[in-house]
């Protein structure tokens, strides 16, 4: 096979990277091709392997295999293919020339191979030209340039003379968002780059822009779900087809319908015969049950269908339709025709252009495991089908490509793959036929796809098909798999020029832009932050627009309010606070605290914490957490002449952490000269770069007169003065701070100070590197100061790479002694110094969330869980008057509050109480109430600051401080303790709120919202309070924490909230990744670049122009990434319906699994049709989303009672009975009548019902009695172990007690049972539908966790498809919310049946309620008996 053949997917099949096959060499060293044989006998197999490990996330990549199995010649490569791309005018061009083949399409297929007979054999020459030229390609393009091997390379090449039209010469015009000619011309060509000629975008580009949306891609669903139901009744009204069930119906399955009159003219058969098999058919599908089993049914009426053996007649006849090679089509082919007529006339027909369509590309796999023998044996027995082999199921079969509308899910067209057919030559013949009426038009075949989005998966985009969309001006989309084109990769040992993407690191996105014809074609590369990268494409991409972030709203009904322009800017900041359900208040009392709320001088940016808004408004501010950071880091670097001094001392003295500031005179005593500069660490850092950049003698001895001065005043300098001098020398400031003793830092300075004091010639000076600084530091002093010359490799000295610890030390002092790494120190960035990189350090580390262990994450979760226990325990307190000087009358929950005049102060407390105030405690006036902040600790570790036994101290502590009458509720009930306290008693404090980072905590809490107490509420493991502090802050506290957070600021955060990226302080930010282990592991420059965008669109005031508050939000990704999520359903949808509702067949040849497969398809269209029709309320853009609409569809009409309905639609036909008549006689299900009532035998009275669990089937299940580990592994090599699976996942059936006889006839529950999933003994509850023994209400998830951490843990997630996507140490809750009726909340346990079970759950009837609140309020049901009782 050529190139062209294998990048455009023709010939023989097969996708991209599976017809790039290596050239391959025998054992005696000569190539298969033409050329020398490769040196390297390992690379053959080494590709392959590559090869094969592009496609492993593909689920199916064997699409296009036709000819390559058993009994198939592969197809011959023509010249010419579909889609008019012509070989023959290139001749002798280059590799680079070759990806950019014009394109000719105005010819049909018969033109084309009539100019390929007169051409003759004068192109032969041309061709084989080519094809030398190509032989030099590297098709995998996956080896270093030492690797790759050239066959036949020619020093000089031909020269090829362009045609005037080349794609080089095309220009872009922003306006048009397409390319044009300078010269005029009009043939745009088909240009295809490589991997390396495409325009990479960072992150750190100046030009990159930024914009967030809500929302957006849900929206953009819903108006196409508009714009296609419109369209369809607007069809349905040119064709005379009435908008019911019964016209939909008639006009698909009706006598004179295509699919009837199909069927009933190639199978020679009347109507009615068509129409009872029908039925029987789409009833076994309803069931899932074989046609025997439903006539051996005694509860099933079975009169009216098709027998067993008139049935399995009909499918024979059906097998052999088309095979003796008389008629000129199989059945299947005429069957698919019908459909797609049908498909066509409803859903694309002519003046479709108000609203983009958006139409999903995938398939359909349809299982048959057919022998090679038979194959061979019989070369009709595929009925022209071609064989496939999927590869995940791993089964053999057909597959069927599909075209969905990606909005309603409506079927548009289905192509089986056909022998001889590649997936992109079976799509092409799918648009053609799709869009006939526009390409059959002369002139209109270039535009025939504009105006239409083609959405598909990774597996199934290939570069024939996509330029094929383009060339014709349609539109592509969708996820990409990892190939030789794509700019991108991750995870690839060998990625040749393509760049690849770390999946360790944080949440990114990169982007690369390229001419595709005449389209700028914009792929993507999206890393989640969780250890994964998914690449995208669009075809829509604008270079110079900001890329769109969009934030997924976790609930859909938030979507309602929250583009609902009705909604006054007092109503949406009360959506910001939460109702607690066990706190319950008046009507009246609701109003005043609503009023009492929207009173607070905050702007309110979330409506809850812990989702993905909350987390990135965290980012680059000044939060609870990351303020104590930037306060303690910051105090040993600032100026002692500072103006702020005073305030800050205030801030350290009330948090207990004086030590962090030094002394005002600390250093500046030992001056020779007044106005000298103080000795800090920004004096030693001018000392080192003086020494490094002077190297005259001048320098050293001004450098040693200043480590006089240093060593004169050691005994003065305070400890933390000492340390920041230690990290000026390099050493890292945990170990500077906490791990060496002040004797220590004296003997390290003093090293330092020798060195220079000892120096005799500047020339000779070396910096004490081994005496200073341990390993770990001389790696990050070496990245810092040279990583991109070790990046680049151009490090001075003998090792460009230094490892050891000497290598480094060696590294450096080169470093020191080469002049072009030097800076002096009065060429310094002005913008550098400590208390920036101090400020933006604590920032950085605490807004961005730090990995954490299992037991933090354990700890961090039970506090969360703990929190509304806390709250109410503490209203009930309040209540009973417990709580000194506060009288609650409610607590609200808040999301995150912003400062009134400062952006940057952000707070997200754990509570807000309302009180009642002194002044009177009668509601009904405004002024009686005030607030205050609560935060809420759960101390459950084993030691140290914050451990339960310290809580426990402290609150012995807080109840000797009480009063005698006030300790009996706490020493003789076990409650909790209360204690008033000042933000003035600076030792109190100190002894009952030990954390300084704590005391910080609850003063920013306070100052954000502008009040002046916090109530700080500490409870245990569970979840019972052990005490509470109120803590009341004076006004100058107030006044000088707002002074220092002003300060700290505009000491180096305001640069992340300019306008001007260029102000990102990207070195410093570099440093610091640099200079902590946990933020390098998980973050990139890039990353930080990114969260700061974001965040800067996040802001009030920004371009973005949200809406505050912001709803919850489960998911921050690109928009493009989040309008593939809403739009890949549609196929999938289809595929999903089929496989579950499958007729169970009993004859199995090709053309019945196809028939069988076309006829559900079929019943696919009629339910999505018959949702349509049947849907009586209108769509509210305002308030509907498109989930919302698709949940109410299919609640008001779900697949199994749309077949049902078809199922009785046939029978009606068959039977020639009225409506009327048929539903009077239909009684499908019949149950047995409880025996008569006897009070002698009640223990013993019992109904029969064998309805619930069927009929046994008489056979043992396979692998069983084999023992738990022989049986696993027997059941997932048989056959039936995909249909058991298959059963469980999709089971819909009811949970029940199980009960036995004893021998007295008394019933008592069957205990003699261990549970499926958690192997919990004594279980006594079944499912109805799998026939699972699982518990029901019973809080089994730890010992989940512990069974996923085990050997079972594979198996789990295998047969649970809830357990799946979990980590090992992690599984649903078992406490659920459910939902809210009556402003009350509802929980649910989620237990083992409920896990097992994911597809039993019905959406609310919210509708219903509506309708029924209506009825009670137009008073149609005063006189009924409910109402009156």
């Amino acid at each position: 096979m050529d190139w062209f053949s294998s990048v455009f997917g023709v010939g023989s099949g097969g996708s991209l990277a599976q017809q790039q096959q290596p050239y391959e060499a025998t054992e005696a060293g000569e190539s298969t091709s033409p050329g020398p044989p490769s040196p390297n006998p390992r690379r053959r197999k080494r590709n392959k392997r590559h090869n094969e490990g592009a496609h492993d996330n593909n689920e199916d990549n064997n699409d296009d295999n036709s000819g390559r199995d058993e009994g198939f010649e592969p197809e011959s490569v023509s010249r010419h293919i579909n889609f008019g791309i012509n070989l023959s005018q290139y001749g002798n061009a280059s590799d680079d020339e070759i990806s950019n083949i014009n394109s000719s399409t105005e010819g049909s297929d018969e033109d084309e191979a009539k100019d390929d007979d007169d051409e003759g054999d004068k192109d032969e020459d041309e061709v084989d030209a080519l094809n030398t030229t190509l032989d030099s390609v590297d098709i995998n393009d996956d080896a270093d340039a030492a690797q790759r091997v050239y066959i036949n390379d020619a020093p000089e090449r031909p020269h090829v003379q362009l045609e005037p039209d080349h794609w080089r010469d095309m220009t872009w015009d922003p306006r048009e968002k397409k390319f044009y000619y300078k010269n005029g011309g009009d043939n745009a060509g088909v240009g295809v780059p490589k991997a390396d000629g495409y325009n990479i975008v960072n992150p750190r580009d100046a030009n990159v822009k930024v914009s967030l949306v809500l929302n957006l891609s849900r929206d953009i669903m819903l108006a196409s779900y508009e714009g296609e139901i419109a369209h369809l009744n607007e069809t349905l009204d040119k064709l005379d087809i009435p908008a019911t069930v019964e016209g939909v119906e008639e006009h698909l399955f009706g006598a004179q319908s295509r699919f009837v009159q199909t069927m009933a003219r190639r199978l020679k058969k009347e109507p009615r015969d068509i129409h009872k098999f029908l039925a029987t058919v789409y009833f076994s599908a309803e069931l899932g049950l074989p046609t025997k089993r439903l006539e051996q049914h005694p509860n099933i009426k079975f009169d009216e269908y098709m027998d067993t053996e008139a049935l399995n007649s009909f499918w024979r006849d059906i097998a052999n339709i088309g095979k003796g090679g008389v008629e000129p089509t199989y059945l299947w082919q005429d069957v698919e025709e019908s459909l797609n007529k049908d498909c066509r006339d409803l859903f694309l027909a002519v003046g479709r252009n108000n609203y983009k369509l958006r139409i999903a590309l995938d398939d359909d796999k349809v299982h048959f495991q057919f022998s090679s023998l038979s194959v061979i044996n019989d070369r009709n027995y595929l009925c022209g089908l071609s064989p496939q082999q999927h590869v995940k199921a791993n089964r053999r079969g057909f597959t069927i490509d599909s075209a969905v509308s990606a909005a309603t899910g409506f079927p548009l067209c289905f192509r089986a793959r056909r022998e001889g057919f590649s997936s992109a030559k079976n799509y092409e013949a799918m648009l053609r036929y799709m869009f006939q009426y526009k390409f059959s038009v002369a002139g209109a075949a270039m535009v025939a796809l504009n105006n239409i989005i083609f959405c598909s998966d990774r597996g199934y985009w290939q570069v024939g098909i996509i330029l094929f969309i383009l060339q014709y001006g349609g539109s592509v989309f969708g996820t990409l798999m990892r190939n030789n084109w794509v700019p991108f990769t991750y995870d690839q040992k060998h990625p040749g020029w393509r760049r690849v993407i770390k999946t360790k690191y944080g949440r990114n996105i990169f982007l690369a832009f390229g001419r595709w014809c005449t389209n700028m074609l914009k792929i993507m590369a999206f890393r989640s932050g969780r250890g994964s990268v998914s690449l995208a494409m669009d075809s829509d991409g604008d270079e110079e627009a900001p890329q769109l972030w969009e934030l997924c709203f976790k609930n859909n009904g938030d979507a309602k309010w929250y583009q609902s322009n009705s909604l006054t800017p007092t109503q949406r900041h009360l959506k910001a606070f939460q109702s607690i359900d066990e706190i319950v208040t008046s009507t009246e009392e609701q109003r005043d605290i609503k009023h009492h709320l929207s009173m607070f001088d905050v702007t309110m940016l979330t409506c809850q914490d812990k989702d993905f808004s909350w987390a990135m408004m965290r980012k680059f501010a000044f939060t609870s957490t990351s303020s104590e950071a930037a306060v303690r880091m910051a105090a040993p670097y600032l100026p002692q002449d500072e103006e702020i001094r005073s305030q800050y001392e205030k801030i350290l003295k009330y948090s207990s952490m004086e030590n962090h500031l030094s002394d005002a005179d600390d250093g500046m005593s030992m001056g020779s000269e007044e106005g000298e500069t103080p000795i800090d660490a920004s004096f030693v850092t001018e000392v080192i770069i003086s020494m490094r950049a002077g190297r005259t003698q001048e320098s050293l001895v001004c450098s040693k007169r200043e480590a006089k001065r240093i060593l004169d005043a050691m005994e003065s300098l305070s400890s933390s003065k000492l340390s920041t001098m230690l990290v000026a020398l390099g050493m890292k400031s945990d170990r500077a701070a906490n791990q060496i003793t002040d004797i220590d830092k004296r003997k390290k300075l003093k090293i330092w100070t020798n060195s220079i004091m000892n120096c005799i010639s500047a020339e000779d000076y070396k910096f004490p590197y081994e005496k200073l600084l341990n390993a770990k530091e001389l790696q990050l002093m070496l990245e810092a100061r040279a990583g991109d010359a070790i990046t680049n490799g151009t490090l001075p000295g003998d090792n460009p790479n230094p490892t050891t610890k000497a290598l480094r030390i060696e590294a450096l002092q080169c470093i020191d002694d080469d002049p072009a790494f030097q800076q002096s120190a009065t060429e310094r960035d002005p913008s550098h110094n400590s208390v920036m990189n101090s400020v933006l350090t604590g920032v950085v580390k605490k807004g961005f969330l730090q990995p954490m262990s299992q037991d933090e994450k354990k700890e961090l979760r039970l506090g969360h869980q703990n929190e509304p226990k806390y709250l109410v325990e503490y209203y009930n307190d309040s209540k009973n008057g417990r709580v000194p000087g506060i009288s609650l009358c409610d607590i609200k929950r808040p999301g995150m509050a912003m400062h009134h005049e400062k952006a940057y102060v952000r707070s997200s407390a754990d509570g807000i109480g309302i009180e009642y105030s002194d002044d009177g405690s009668e509601m009904g006036d405004f002024d009686l109430l005030k607030s205050h902040t609560i935060e809420c600790k759960c101390r459950a570790q084993a030691g140290g600051h914050g451990s339960l036994r310290q809580a426990k101290t402290i609150q012995r502590k807080v109840v000797n401080k009480l009063e005698p009458s006030a300790r009996v509720y706490v020493d003789g009930r076990g409650e909790a303790a209360y204690l008033e306290i000042s933000s003035s008693d600076q030792k109190l404090m100190e002894e009952l709120i030990p954390k300084s980072s704590e005391r910080i905590q609850i003063l920013h809490h306070a100052y954000t919202y502008g009040l002046n107490k916090t109530v700080f509420l500490v409870g245990s493991p569970e979840g019972r309070l052990l005490y509470g502090l109120i803590v009341t802050f004076e006004d100058e506290l107030l006044t000088a924490y707002g002074e220092v957070l002003e300060y700290l600021y505009k000491s180096g955060l305001h640069l992340f909230y300019s306008d001007n990226q260029s102000d990102l302080p990207l070195g410093l930010i570099e440093n610091i990744i640099r200079n902590d282990v946990t933020l390098k592991q998980k973050y990139t420059v890039d990353d930080l670049v990114m969260s700061a965008l974001i965040c800067r669109e996040m802001r009030p005031g920004s371009s973005s122009r949200l809406k505050y508050p912001i709803p919850a939000c489960d998911m921050l990704v690109p928009h493009e990434y989040a309008l593939w999520n809403a739009s890949k359903g549609g196929s999938d949808t289809v595929t999903r319906f089929t496989w579950n509702c499958l007729p169970v067949l009993p004859i199995r040849t090709p053309q019945s699994v196809m028939i069988a497969r076309y006829i559900m398809i079929y019943g696919v269209l009629h339910h999505r049709l018959i949702q349509a029709v049947t849907g009586t309320k209108k769509l509210d853009t305002n308030t509907d989303t498109i989930q919302t609409v698709r949940e109410r569809a299919n609640k008001r009409l779900p697949f199994h009672k749309s077949l049902g309905a078809l199922r009785k639609f046939h029978l009606l036909k068959a039977s020639d009975q009225s409506a009327e008549e048929h539903r009077d006689v239909q009684a499908d299900f019949q149950r047995t009548p409880a025996p008569t009532y006897n009070s002698e035998e009640k223990d013993k009275q019992f109904q029969v019902d064998h309805s619930v669990l069927g009929q046994s089937t008489g056979s043992t299940p396979v692998g069983k009695g084999r023992g738990t580990g022989n049986a696993r592994k027997f059941l997932r090599k048989s056959e039936n172990y995909s249909v058991i699976k298959h059963r469980n996942n999709n089971c819909t059936g009811f949970a029940f007690r199980l009960y036995k006889q004893n021998s007295n006839g008394e019933f008592e529950f069957d205990r003699n049972h261990s549970c499926d999933l958690c192997k919990r003994r004594n279980t006594s509850t079944m499912c109805s539908g799998c026939k699972r023994i699982l518990c029901f209400d019973v809080d089994r998830r730890e010992k989940i966790i512990d069974s996923l951490k085990g050997n079972d843990g594979d198996r789990l997630r295998e047969e649970y498809p809830a357990l799946s996507g979990l980590s090992a140490d992690d599984a649903p809750a078992y406490y659920t919310e459910v939902g809210v009726v009556n402003d009350r909340r509802f929980y649910m346990g989620m237990s083992c049946w409920h896990l097992a079970h994911p597809n039993h759950f019905c959406s609310p009837c919210n509708e219903d309620d509506a309708q029924l609140a209506s009825v009670i309020e137009s008073g149609e049901l005063a006189n009924s008996p409910q109402m009156n009782e």
